[in-house]
């Protein structure tokens, strides 16, 4: 899948699908980022939204993608469990989302998401 959307010309990407691992890569390396469960579900709306903002947020301040990608999946478990499409919380809430989300896993090489 990555080179495919590679050769696309997206070179850069977080591909979801529900509560399944995030696919996650630049153009130079790829990752798996499993999302934790959320301990409830209130509503879905939002979630992709702040997991971008969030991710985008966080490379505009000089962090790397990795990083990024664990900050996106923090607001998206926030945004989650919120009744509102914008989670409201504050840095100590956003800390203990992001306590939760586990560290990157690389993709190898020859790893079906990779090549197909």
């Amino acid at each position: 899948m990555v080179a495919a959307l590679r050769r696309l010309g997206i070179m850069r990407a977080m591909v979801t699908s529900g509560p399944e691992p995030v696919l996650c890569y630049d153009a130079t390396s790829a990752f798996l980022l499993t999302p934790p469960t959320p301990p409830r579900i209130v509503d879905v709306t939002g979630a992709g939204d702040a997991m971008t903002g969030a991710a985008v947020a966080a490379l505009l301040r000089g962090a790397d993608f990795a990083t990024a990608a664990r900050e996106g999946v923090a607001a998206a478990l926030l945004t989650l469990q919120s009744a509102k499409a914008v989670a409201e919380h504050d840095p100590r809430s956003f800390e203990a989302a992001l306590a939760l989300v586990p560290a990157t896993v690389p993709l190898q090489t020859a790893g079906a998401l990779h090549d197909a």
